[in-house]
């Protein structure tokens, strides 16, 4: 059970919930109320109350307590399935150790909220875009751990904890190379994702080092992120990868949220997925089921990522004397479709 199903039952977001478990201003008495109706009807008690106690008697711990910090105007956790994911582990895990976690989001560039003063939390997990100078001067002092985003050479500080990037382009590339397809295309979802940036790289590299063609489909909406509902965008990209001198083979969707619409546009258009074109996207969700035939998928493996980073947090605010700074590559894992792939219809002249 956690605050994300809270935040549900309730009808409120988990910034909301956070903020009554711990008894921070800036909530009505309506939403307030709800939330404590919603965690009597679903059974939950708060980690901080169930546990936190426990973790007052150890060394470098003042509150026992830790914070989920997301940055700027990035997809709030609840509907980013991967970052809930994360976030349901983290908070398991902390509860499990007696740690408490409450969630808080920036998006002033000049002003902490008051859930970060000092001497509030014992760590960060941190999530986003790096803050401005100024906000990121208030928090370094404090031991953080950022989470999937991939690391750009300013701004950040800490540790980080996310997928490996890299492994999980090359395999996207030698998944669909040694499945008959020769025209390869990576559709980018939002250039503003650097994980997804890194992916892209990686893949055309892979593809170009097994002498196969490759198109880095790139979106063209600078810092938009292409939603699972945005038709009309992928009817675009479609058209796009089906007007390339070679009709793709293969094609790499690195957010299986979108496959859904892919699969639509592809037939609209007479193309057929699985006959015509292989794909393969990211993460292991329930939409897979829904779709016909299956697709392969690469888990990120989010238990992974939320539990290390959870553990990682824990262990560097016990050791503060080590001014240790880590990076920890979470390996991807391919899953195939349950279903025996049919040759590509296209395969024989290739």
């Amino acid at each position: 059970m956690s605050i994300l199903k809270v935040a549900k039952t309730a009808g409120v977001s988990h910034t909301t919930v956070s903020r009554v478990i711990n008894n921070r201003p800036g909530v009505s008495p309506d939403a307030a109320q709800r939330v404590r109706q919603a965690m009597i009807r679903i059974g939950y008690t708060p980690p901080a109350v169930r546990r936190g106690r426990q973790a007052k008697g150890r060394e470098n711990v003042k509150t026992g307590t830790v914070a989920m910090v997301i940055f700027g105007e990035q997809p709030t956790v609840p509907i980013a399935p991967v970052a809930s994911f994360v976030l349901h582990v983290i908070e398991s895990t902390l509860a499990d150790k007696g740690w408490g976690l409450i969630l808080s989001k920036v998006t002033d560039a000049n002003r902490l909220p008051p859930t970060l003063a000092p001497g509030r939390v014992d760590g960060l997990l941190l999530y986003g875009q790096p803050p401005t100078e100024k906000i990121a001067n208030q928090l370094r002092d404090l031991p953080s751990v950022w989470l999937l985003s991939q690391r750009r050479s300013r701004g950040y500080w800490g540790s980080r904890v996310q997928p490996d990037n890299e492994r999980i382009g090359q395999m996207a590339a030698d998944y669909l190379i040694d499945h008959d397809c020769r025209d390869l295309v990576f559709m980018h979802l939002d250039r503003s994702h650097l994980g997804f940036g890194v992916r892209a790289n990686h893949f055309a590299q892979t593809a170009l080092e097994r002498n196969v063609n490759v198109t880095v489909l790139d979106d063209d909406r600078p810092g938009i992120s292409a939603k699972p509902t945005d038709a009309n965008w992928m009817a675009t990209q479609v058209d796009r990868a089906l007007a390339l001198p070679n009709k793709p083979t293969g094609i790499y969707l690195p957010r299986v949220s979108a496959a859904g619409l892919l699969y639509k546009a592809l037939r609209a258009r007479g193309v057929e997925p699985g006959r015509d074109v292989r794909i393969i996207t990211t993460d292991k969700d329930s939409i897979l089921s829904a779709l016909d035939p299956q697709p392969a998928t690469i888990d990120v493996q989010p238990y992974a990522i939320g539990t290390r980073a959870a553990k990682l947090l824990l262990w560097q605010i016990q050791n503060q004397h080590e001014p240790v700074r880590t990076t920890q590559m979470v390996e991807p894992i391919l899953v195939e479709p349950e279903t025996p792939l049919s040759p590509l219809s296209n395969a024989s002249s290739q």
